[in-house]
């Protein structure tokens, strides 16, 4: 989220999805590009992932919404640390940039309309990487970048 001021220097939050962030962003500062929504989250029910903790309770969000971590490395260590006493099934997902044929409005209900080349699903590192394969297949105005998260490990915690 973006701080927006209004008068009387009082601060409002103002919610801004990430396609729309990173389409204000300049093309010189690619550096968030590179970090944002392309790391690994720890999903905890079906497409719903750890998001924090709220008076002590686990949060479960959607992908938009959920904590990242820098490697897989540094999410199983999170789980076992602080998610080990729970007793349940996590895995750990690592999230990328794939398309989606447009009228697909998000992940969930959706799965089959993403694009696939040669039978996977097509994967980008970053957010620039999809804008740049968009036009070069001249699929800008059929296709829509979105976030999808990929199972990587699966973690049984004991009770």
């Amino acid at each position: 989220m973006l701080r927006k001021r209004i008068k009387k220097n009082t601060l409002k939050w103002k919610k801004i999805y990430a396609e729309q962030f990173l389409d204000m962003m300049d093309e010189e500062e690619n550096a968030l590009q590179k970090i944002y929504l392309t790391g690994y989250v720890l999903e905890l029910k079906k497409n719903r992932y750890f998001a924090g903790w709220y008076k002590d309770r686990i949060v479960c969000r959607s992908l938009e919404y959920a904590r990242y971590f820098p490697s897989a490395e540094a999410a199983e260590e999170y789980v076992h640390k602080y998610l080990g006493f729970a007793g349940m099934t996590c895995y750990i997902c690592h999230v990328n940039w794939t398309l989606a044929s447009c009228g697909s409005e998000n992940m969930e209900d959706n799965e089959e309309n993403l694009l696939e080349e040669n039978s996977k699903i097509l994967s980008f590192a970053n957010y620039a990487d999809v804008k740049q394969y968009q036009k070069q297949r001249g699929m800008e105005h059929s296709t829509m970048a979105i976030t999808y998260a990929s199972r990587k490990k699966k973690i049984i915690l004991a009770a």
